[in-house]
């Protein structure tokens, strides 16, 4: 009798199930795709991580070479050992770059690896704490959102499930923007400023002009209605 995987008894009994591979750094994203995705793979996307850096390009390139194939942002988190507890605005901007940059290159959503963690970063039982969107304090009941989950909601908030991103140009590499249509026909284009000096920017959209000034460290949404 012919051996039968679960990847095989997926593909025939068509379960409900989609499979992401990889789940790891981005900077292999690439070279593992053409391994998971080759032939008639059941698997139905990939899985990245932050930790490695960037690497904008590796979702940029499996993005278009497996059109098919989704990519998903599966964990991040800031591990207090490489930055500072209290550097709530560093952290938050974090999240947006790397928001935006995937965004920016193919990605389709974003998990955080923690909702929330306690007053120390954890638990966790290697030692390695980290921090959260929310932290709640265990012996006080008390609730803290950190400015990341604010950055965060700026693009769970206003970028709707459905959207899809569209062309959006800057002129300098001090700020990270992206542009995305929800699915009524909004436009949203979220602006972030991580540099020490304010930049003006000018939202350009036939013919009309928005003007935003960010200050430094700051992060923007500008919305674009329907017009009926």
């Amino acid at each position: 009798m012919p051996k039968i995987t679960w990847l095989s008894a997926l593909k025939e009994k068509k379960l409900p199930v989609k499979i992401i591979a990889w789940d790891h750094n981005k900077e292999r994203l690439y070279a593992n795709a053409g391994v998971y995705f080759s032939g008639d793979s059941v698997i139905a996307g990939g899985g990245f991580h932050w930790y490695s850096g960037d690497h904008f390009e590796q979702l940029q390139m499996t993005a278009e070479d497996y059109p098919d194939k989704f990519l998903l942002f599966t964990e991040g988190c800031v591990e207090y050992s490489r930055y500072e507890r209290e550097n709530s605005v560093r952290q938050a901007e974090m999240y947006a770059h790397d928001m935006i940059g995937n965004f920016n290159h193919g990605c389709c959503g974003f998990f955080d690896w923690n909702l929330f963690l306690d007053e120390e970063g954890g638990p966790n039982y290697v030692g390695n704490f980290c921090a959260a969107p929310v932290m709640i304090n265990t012996k006080t009941r008390q609730i803290r959102y950190q400015l990341s989950y604010y950055y965060i909601g700026h693009l769970s908030c206003y970028v709707k499930p459905g959207a899809v991103r569209i062309g959006c140009s800057k002129y300098t590499d001090r700020l990270d923007a992206a542009a995305l249509r929800n699915p009524d026909g909004s436009l949203v284009t979220v602006i972030v400023n991580c540099g020490e000096r304010e930049e003006d920017v000018l939202i350009q959209k036939d013919g009309e002009i928005c003007r935003v000034q960010m200050q430094p460290h700051s992060i923007s949404t500008v919305i674009a209605a329907v017009r009926h």
